[in-house]
C-alpha cells in the first residue's frame, strides 16, 4: 500500500510506499529533508536536528470531513488505479537530480516567443509588374538588401491561382516568402 502526503515546504504531493514510513527522505521538488508519516493523506514532518538524532517526530492524525470522507480523491476512480510512484533513498545528496519535470511550454505561448523575433514578408510577381514590366527580382533584391542577407532565416518560392477580375480567367503566378530576424531592441 502506498503512503501519500505533502511536503511541508513545496507543498508537493509525494507517493511512498509504505515500508519507508517513519523513514526520512529527500524531496524530489526542494530537496528538504522530510520524514515519511505512517498514515496515508497527511503532511509529512520536516527534519530537524533534534528529530534526526533518535525520536521520529509524529504526523497529525487525518480528521474526517462532514461527509466522513478524508479525501474526495480516495473515492474517486483516480484512486483506484495502482499507483507506482515511489521517492529514492539515497545514502547522500545527491545533485541534479530532478524527478518531477516542469511540463514544456505549449505550442500557443511558444509561438508567442517566436512572433516577437521573427517576420515574414510575402512578395508577389503580380504585386511587381508595371506598364508590362517585371520588377520582381529587382523588388526581392531590394528586400534582401533592406534587411540585411545575415538576418534572413529562410526564402520559400510560392506559387498561388488567382482570378482575373476582368477576364474571370484563373491565372496561375509566383512568389517568395521571406522569413526573417527582427533586430532586438
Amino acid at each position: 500500500m502506498d503512503i501519500t502526503f505533502n511536503c511541508p515546504k513545496c507543498d508537493q504531493e509525494l507517493v511512498v510506499d509504505d515500508s519507508y514510513a517513519g523513514e526520512q527522505i529527500e524531496c524530489p521538488e526542494c530537496s528538504s529533508q522530510i520524514i515519511v508519516p505512517s498514515e496515508s493523506n497527511t503532511s509529512a514532518v520536516e527534519s530537524t536536528p533534534e528529530a534526526a538524532e533518535g525520536a521520529p517526530a509524529e504526523a497529525a492524525p487525518a480528521t474526517p470531513a462532514a461527509g466522513g470522507v478524508i479525501n474526495a480523491m480516495a473515492s474517486s476512480a483516480a484512486a483506484r488505479e495502482k499507483k507506482t510512484f515511489t521517492v529514492p533513498v539515497h545514502d547522500g545528496p545527491v545533485k541534479n537530480e530532478k524527478l518531477i519535470q516542469k511540463p514544456q511550454t505549449p505550442l500557443n505561448a511558444a509561438a508567442k516567443k517566436w512572433q516577437k523575433g521573427v517576420a515574414v514578408r510575402t512578395i508577389r510577381r503580380i504585386d511587381c509588374m508595371e506598364v508590362g514590366k517585371d520588377h520582381f527580382d529587382e523588388k526581392v533584391t531590394e528586400f534582401i538588401n533592406t534587411v540585411g542577407y545575415e538576418r534572413i532565416l529562410n526564402i520559400q518560392s510560392i506559387a498561388y491561382t488567382v482570378q482575373d477580375l476582368a477576364t474571370k480567367a484563373l491565372m496561375t503566378d509566383f512568389g517568395v516568402l521571406i522569413t526573417y530576424r527582427i533586430p532586438e531592441e
